[in-house]
């Protein structure tokens, strides 16, 4: 971005350029060579929006509003799932651990987990109950909107 930016205040400089020596008959070009500058301009500006326009729809895609998110994500929404895990050298640790048991590198702890389509409906999470790590992978899968009918209300109120 900050290329494209520099790139078009130097073709505004050098087609302002063209355009005065132009005038003053410093030099004879056709106007279409002294205009060049100015296309790179439009091609740049067009090229820009474009891509703005992508990362927007992207953006959009991944939108979501917290009562949407609590009704819909949060209930099968599992940190296991998305195999991210802080620190990876203790997660390679806790594999070799589990290797070096006696039975076959069976641990105790694989007993206790049931497929998620076994277990109990769990208790409805909100949003703001969510711990760092789970806030920080639902924001990074999701953009999070908050729409609060009370706030435009109270704006309304405001005004009169």
């Amino acid at each position: 971005e900050n290329v494209a930016a520099i790139v078009r205040m130097i073709s505004i400089f050098l087609l302002e350029l063209f355009l005065a020596l132009r005038f003053d008959n410093t030099i004879q070009w056709e106007y279409k060579y002294i205009l060049i500058p100015g296309y790179i301009h439009q091609c740049i500006v067009l090229l820009s929006a474009i891509y703005m326009i992508y990362k927007v729809r992207e953006d959009v895609a991944r939108m979501v509003t917290v009562s949407y998110l609590e009704e819909k994500i949060l209930p099968d929404f599992r940190m296991d799932d998305y195999n991210i895990h802080s620190n990876p050298t203790n997660q390679s640790e806790l594999n070799d651990d589990n290797n070096d048991n006696d039975d076959g590198g069976h641990n105790d702890d694989d007993e206790e987990e049931v497929p998620m389509s076994t277990q109990p409906p769990q208790q409805r999470r909100y949003y703001n109950d969510l711990s760092e790590e789970e806030m920080e992978l639902i924001n990074k899968l999701y953009v999070v909107v908050n729409i609060d009918d009370d706030d435009d209300d109270d704006n309304d109120n405001n005004d009169h």
